[in-house]
């Protein structure tokens, strides 16, 4: 065999790319076998990721090379599962359907033990970026399901008793945008653990103007510094989309491609905030 031949050969072997297989399947309550709406399915920390559709169907294309990797399935309210991905991709074959169990919510109950908040009248405030003007705009970071960005907020009392989310749309092109919010903890400058034991859904329907979310109803205490963030969970274009922020806030905004991916800071900061009570 000539050089010449080896050498394309090798080149050849080179340009082939890893091939990708893509899963199908569904997400059930394990109780019911009703199909779930917008779980995360994604590789953990390798920015593979998709959000099931309103009926727990998903989608979602696996390199071979992730093939060793974990594959977590997720959502509040739920038991998580995981997965060698390979085994996943089988076992999806055999049967296209994964089953989650309701996780047991226990209700913490608020005990104020210092001195300084005993008999205390809460306080209205607003907390977030506060900085954020309609002037200056940011949009999501990247087009794909399970995309998330949000903001640090510090805590400066406990309790904190939340009321509402706000955020001003500068520019909203699809008929609806319907997102998910997520409250997490703080470790490393970066999202712990979700602190919510339900879904917040909510949607948005005009084409520039104030978003306001009331979440008075699901209880909500925050007892540190936390990460709000919004979740793309409808396929809907790119670019349809853009949020006020603000240049003047401490932090970059905290960002996600996608579900069960690694978190970053990165760009202007959307400009989030809360009404609380403290």
């Amino acid at each position: 065999m000539s050089r010449f031949l080896l050498l394309s050969l090798s080149l050849f072997m080179l340009e082939v790319p890893s091939l990708a297989q893509t899963v199908e399947g569904k997400v059930q309550n394990a109780a019911t076998e009703e199909g779930l709406a917008y779980v995360n399915i994604g590789v953990v920390g390798k920015n593979v990721g998709t959000v099931s559709n309103q009926d727990g169907d998903f989608l979602i294309a696996i390199d071979e090379q992730y093939n060793q990797d974990t594959l977590k399935i997720s959502m509040v309210g739920y038991q998580p599962r995981s997965f060698v991905v390979a085994n996943f991709k089988e076992q999806m074959q055999d049967d296209p359907t994964v089953a989650l169990t309701e996780a047991v919510a226990t209700l913490k109950e608020v005990v104020i033990k210092d001195k300084r908040y005993r008999g205390r009248k809460l306080k209205e405030r607003i907390i977030g970026n506060t900085k954020a003007v309609p002037t200056n705009q940011t949009y999501f970071a990247f087009n794909a399901l399970g995309n998330e960005m949000g903001i640090f907020i510090k805590v400066k009392r406990n309790p904190t008793f939340v009321q509402n989310f706000n955020l001003f749309i500068t520019e909203n092109k699809y008929e609806t945008f319907k997102f998910r919010l997520n409250f997490y903890s703080v470790k490393n400058g970066k999202p712990y653990q979700n602190l919510l034991n339900q879904n917040v859904v909510a949607s948005f329907t005009e084409s520039r103007g104030q978003l306001t979310v009331d979440l008075r109803d699901y209880n909500i205490m925050l007892e540190d510094d936390v990460i709000v963030t919004m979740e793309w969970i409808e396929e809907l274009g790119e670019h349809g989309l853009a949020f006020s922020t603000g240049s003047s806030w401490t932090r970059r905004a905290i960002v996600r491609q996608t579900s069960q991916g690694n978190w970053k800071e990165g760009g202007p900061p959307i400009g989030i905030t809360l009404k609380v009570l403290q």
